[in-house]
């Protein structure tokens, strides 16, 4: 396959196309397709909030019910503190996982697990 051709088939710029192939040395067309691949993945990632996705996951039981612990579930600064690299999420992350919490269940499902985790890694966003 020609590059022009594979650019062409490529919905990436063809600009782009061939900056990525200059570095490529294997097959042009298995390159196409992992472009393609790679490119739908990218989009299909939506940024997750503290506001409107994370903070609704939890009751208002659990955020009382963990105040005592000075663990902050509703406030995003606590939940979000980068000093400590995102750690104040993280525990309460691994709580999520390790089924600690909520206390008693019920126990999150693997999406908003998903989702929380997503959050977390997309940089804790407002």
């Amino acid at each position: 396959m020609l590059l022009d051709e594979a650019a062409s088939k490529s919905a990436i710029a063809p600009n782009c196309f061939r900056f990525f192939v200059l570095h490529l040395t294997g097959n042009v067309d298995q390159f196409v397709r992992d472009i393609t691949l790679l490119e739908v993945l990218v989009k299909n990632v939506v940024k997750v909030s503290f506001a409107g996705d994370i903070r609704p996951l939890f009751r208002s039981v659990d955020i009382e019910h963990m105040k005592r612990f000075d663990i902050l579930l509703d406030d995003y600064k606590y939940m979000s503190d980068g000093t400590n690299q995102y750690g104040n999420a993280q525990r309460v992350y691994d709580s999520l996982t390790g089924k600690r919490m909520p206390p008693n269940g019920p126990y999150w499902a693997k999406d908003k697990l998903d989702l929380f985790e997503n959050w977390i890694k997309g940089g804790c966003e407002p």
